[in-house]
């Protein structure tokens, strides 16, 4: 079920009148009414475009229609609302980044781009978001090729996430405040993780970075201070990203942790670029 092209069907708690940023849309807004448990937002033409920001911390969205012929859900969209579930229509071409950041009742998506489990929507190999509600354990499904921004922001259920073989880069912020994940399974295929991936993650003690890793942004663990040991199986030190100089840090904080690295390729971790800030806590697999 979608709505008419130029309107938006919505519920929210209390009966609570949703109010969005208006210049969030291609199309001007003429009426914003909520009767019998149902809001309507009208626009005075078809609405083919849901720009930034437009629902942007409205906590009492609860539930949301679509229209037919939406094209474009921009960055940030829906963040920080409370919607349950949400259909995609067959006419949307494109999902920003960070569009389901923070909607920790989010557990379902349908329509296209949605996961056959319904807990992941995908788009042209990019992971945009993982509903999460209720979840302790989760495989993300193979195919996906990068993860973006804030998928698991406040996924406060899931504790275990294991990425394919398929995932090839881990995009900045990736897994930003994913406060309730405790364990996180990398696999062999993953090429870069750029800066502040697992920022605030704070619950994972021990992660291993595949061979296959070549680049990787700085810092990577900015506040994980629950973190006790990094094992690294690439054999040459992985590059740090151009933007960092080769002086970038792993976490920027005063953490102490165990670097285990490949026995053969200590004395090249510890005067690498960015590596060598740490050489005191890096020790060989033989050692470790």
């Amino acid at each position: 079920m979608f709505a008419l092209k130029n309107q938006i069907l919505y519920t929210s708690l209390n009966g609570a009148v949703v109010l969005p940023k208006e210049e969030s849309f291609n199309a001007h807004i003429v009426s914003n009414t909520y009767e019998n448990g149902q809001g309507v937002i009208t626009f005075d033409a078809p609405l083919v475009e849901i720009l930034a920001e437009a629902f942007y911390g409205q906590g009492f969205l609860t539930g949301i229609i679509l229209p037919e012929g939406l094209e474009c859900i921009g960055d940030l969209a829906f963040m920080g609302t409370s919607l349950t579930s949400i259909t995609i229509p067959p006419s949307v071409v494109e999902i920003g980044c960070s569009a389901f950041c923070n909607c920790p009742e989010l557990e379902k998506f349908d329509g296209k781009f949605a996961s056959a489990d319904g807990r992941c929507l995908v788009v042209d190999g990019a992971l945009k978001a993982i509903a999460t509600l209720g979840l302790s354990e989760y495989i993300i499904p193979d195919g996906v090729e990068v993860i973006c921004p804030d998928v698991l922001s406040d996924g406060l259920d899931l504790e275990h996430l294991i990425l394919p073989s398929s995932v090839k880069r881990i995009e900045g912020s990736a897994f930003s405040d994913a406060s309730g994940l405790d364990e996180l399974t990398l696999n062999e295929g993953l090429e870069r993780l750029d800066a502040f991936a697992f920022e605030d993650c704070a619950n994972i003690e021990r992660i291993v970075i595949p061979s296959t890793v070549t680049e990787v942004g700085s810092p990577i663990f900015y506040s994980c201070f629950g973190l006790e040991e990094l094992v690294l199986l690439p054999i040459v030190p992985p590059s740090v990203s151009e933007e960092c100089d080769g002086e970038g840090h792993l976490w920027g904080d005063d953490i102490e942790v165990r670097i285990i690295v490949p026995q053969s390729s200590v004395e090249a971790y510890r005067t690498a670029p960015m590596w060598k800030n740490y050489a005191s806590m890096i020790v060989g697999d033989k050692e470790a």
